[in-house]
């Protein structure tokens, strides 16, 4: 507020207070004759706590008070130096951000004006007493602004006028009585609303005399059950709580906290504007009868309704997006499931079946790039895409997939479907999340560009419970050179993927797929920004780097990944060796939390890859389709099934152990046999594979791991 440059005031006006008597504080006092100080000139003077500055025609303003005492009444005259003032004005922030609790201006009859904020931010002010027969007092800007404990206030007629802005953010204000000759209950100059963010106000009657208001008047009433409007107001009128222009064509403004679950738009209604804001209870609205524009955010937080009715041949397909253009406001409507009993869009419960929209929205999708990036922020939109997103990671992923394999799998997923749209790079139906789940062109393909797969992209590792961002920035591209792509947080340290450029026309790769920061500005990107859908992500990411620059696989921290990696990895699990835990970072290989025989297995498969190849252990895992290669764990003789076989050489494994006697296990096959992943080869792991065995023969198709993760 405009009133932050008082603090120095304030903290003045505290040390003021604490020098007050302790029992002055506790309660209302009406002020006794003290001492008066006054400066030569007699221009300024203390009297019973309030400052005033006096003036050559017998007035004086108050300006200030020093917050000794909780309760004033304001005089009609004070005596200073044995000459009389009357007390005309209280000057603009004169009591702002005091501890005053009650003020009463029943004798100050000489009182004729109140300044800007004169009463502002005083949280312990609850009364505000004025005579019935008050003279003409006028009111400046936000007088009792952020007055958060005052409850009710009773104008009395006489009140010239009220500024604008005059009870925004008094949230415990229930009832206020305006004056009758109230003209205006717009800003008039004020940044805020009259009565905005007034949360506990019931309702309100608007005088005969009141000739305007604007949107911002209630803005934030929630509470509001009904409006009131005197008989002969020549603007307004009330019918049912809900307010109108005078002649009925209008709606104005609903009450957000009227408790009817359906209404009806009456007869003659032409427009709506802001009316819907906030609505608590409203489920059905009927809009039948209203024959023209839907405007001006009319249902911003209107988060209750979930059915709409209008004109029926307005919503013919052939006319639908004549409608979006007079009614778009409508899908503003967060909740909204059905318009004229037609579901928006469609989809299962259980996110088993495909989400679709009705052909009428469809139809807009399908033929107007701009309205999909019109739209594409609306609620029902992010619903849908939401939808859509569920069944996608319910399809494609399995429950047991630690996070690394549902990127991949997710990944895998956009890459198959998508198809960069080369002949409409600039489309704005190309540059938003709702491109990957509906841009499907005349060739039955789904298109989108850079921008469309990172939010896409983003999107289905948000609902796999993934923490991401879309990332902006540029590339080496000259026919490209703004790109977009994902950042995701994967046991802990952020990656940079890109699906654009892993994706081509003839498959897909990953040779930018869970990438440092380093490694892609090497490869031409260059990071300037990111947003995202989870507010914490800018919190969590502070400002750490996204991944350590040891390679995955690399215990031994030598700058390469080789057969000593292995051994120093079998030397950790039979505790010999202890590991740091930058050490179990880079062995975690399957990121799924923890350093296991598995990871011991899959490094020991992989990583002569990297020397034939020249790629890194990362990228020879993915290649060789490491996220599926837990299907091997259970295979203790490598003979490419899982079976009873198995299960007795791990028991003789486990023997053998026991007895000291046999030769040393290799690391492979101690990772095949350890199925509970506990360290050690015995009777529970050989059972587990016995029961796994039987699963198959009854028709089971996942791995061992995950039939276990599953019971």
């Amino acid at each position: 507020m405009k009133h932050i440059t008082k603090t120095a005031a304030a903290l003045c006006l505290a040390a003021a207070a604490a020098a007050g008597s302790a029992a002055s504080l506790s309660g209302a006092v009406t002020p006794a004759p003290q001492a008066i100080t006054a400066s030569a000139a007699d221009t300024k003077a203390t009297v019973n706590h309030v400052y005033y500055t006096l003036k050559s025609d017998l007035t004086a303003t108050i300006t200030g008070f020093d917050g000794a005492v909780s309760s004033l009444t304001i005089p009609k005259t004070i005596k200073v130096s044995s000459k009389t003032y009357r007390v005309t004005e209280i000057a603009k922030d004169a009591f702002w951000y005091t501890n005053l609790a009650s003020i009463t201006l029943s004798g100050a009859t000489n009182l004729k004006k109140i300044g800007d904020g004169a009463f502002s931010s005083c949280a312990k002010l609850k009364t505000v007493k004025f005579a019935a027969s008050q003279p003409r007092i006028t009111f400046g800007r936000e007088t009792f602004a952020n007055c958060t404990a005052l409850t009710s206030i009773v104008f009395p007629d006489q009140v010239q006028s009220l500024g604008g802005g005059m009870f925004y953010g008094c949230t415990a204000l229930k009832t206020v009585t305006l004056p009758k000759n109230t003209d205006s209950l717009t800003n008039s100059g004020a940044m805020l609303g009259f009565f905005g963010k007034c949360s506990a106000l019931t309702s309100i009657t608007i005088p005969a005399s009141c000739l305007s208001f604007s949107s911002q008047t209630f803005e934030g009433c929630t509470g509001l059950t009904a409006y009131k409007v005197e008989s002969g107001n020549p603007n307004y009128a009330a019918a049912g709580g809900v307010l109108f222009s005078k002649d009925k064509q209008t709606l104005i403004a609903y009450p957000p906290a009227k408790t009817n679950t359906y209404y009806k738009i009456p007869l003659g209604v032409t427009c709506i504007s802001g009316a819907f804001r906030d609505v608590k209870y409203l489920q059905e609205l009927d809009l039948s009868n209203c024959t023209n524009l839907i405007k001006n955010q009319a249902f911003s937080g209107a988060c209750s309704i979930k059915k709409i009715s209008i004109p029926f041949d307005d919503f013919a397909k052939e006319n639908f997006e004549h409608w979006m253009d007079n009614y778009e406001d409508l899908l503003n409507v967060a909740d909204l499931e059905t318009i004229n009993n037609t579901p928006v869009f469609y989809s299962s419960p259980d996110h088993s079946t495909e989400p679709y929209f009705n052909d009428r929205f469809q139809y807009v999708f399908d033929n107007s790039s701009y309205q999909m990036r019109k739209y594409d922020t609306l609620p029902f939109m992010d619903r849908f895409c939401g939808a859509y997103a569920d069944y996608v990671v319910k399809t494609v992923t399995r429950p047991t997939d630690n996070d690394l394999t549902k990127a991949l799998k997710l990944h895998d997923w956009l890459a198959e479907r998508e198809n960069y749209d080369y002949g409409d790079m600039d489309g704005w139906g190309n540059h938003c999340f709702c491109s990957v789940f509906l841009h499907k062109k005349a060739d039955g393909k789904y298109y989108t560009v850079c921008e469309g797969y990172g939010k896409g992209y983003q999107l289905l590792l948000e609902h796999a419970g993934i923490e991401s961002a879309v990332v902006s920035g540029t590339s080496s591209k000259p026919k490209d050179p703004g790109h977009a792509w994902t950042l995701a947080k994967l046991n802990g340290n952020y990656y940079h993927i890109d699906v654009t450029w892993d994706d081509s026309v003839s498959g897909w790769d990953y040779d930018y797929f869970m990438k440092s920061d380093d490694e892609f500005n090497t490869d031409g990107h260059r990071t300037y920004t990111w947003e995202t859908r989870n507010p914490d992500f800018h919190k969590n990411r502070g400002g750490a780097a996204y991944l350590s620059t040891a390679e995955i696989g690399d215990l031994s921290m030598d700058g390469k990944v080789s057969i000593y990696d292995v051994a120093l990895f079998f030397s950790y699990l039979e505790n010999h060796t202890a590991l740091n835990d930058h050490q179990k970072y880079v062995a975690d290989l399957n990121m799924d939390g923890s350093v296991t025989w598995e990871d011991a297995y899959l490094l020991a498969c992989n990583y002569t890859d990297t020397y034939n190849s020249g790629k890194t252990l990362f990228e020879a895992m993915i290649e060789n389709h490491f996220y599926k290669s837990a299907i091997k764990i259970g295979d203790v003789n490598s003979d490419g099934f899982v079976n009873m076989s198995d299960a007795s050489m791990g028991l003789s494994m486990y023997a053998d152990a026991s007895t000291g006697s046999g030769a040393a296990v290799d690391i492979i096959k101690r990772a095949k046999a350890d199925i509970n992943r506990d360290g050690a080869i015995d009777a529970s792991d050989a059972s587990m594979i016995m029961a796994y065995y039987s699963a198959l023969a009854s028709g089971y198709d996942g791995t061992i791991l995950e039939y276990w993760a599953e019971r």
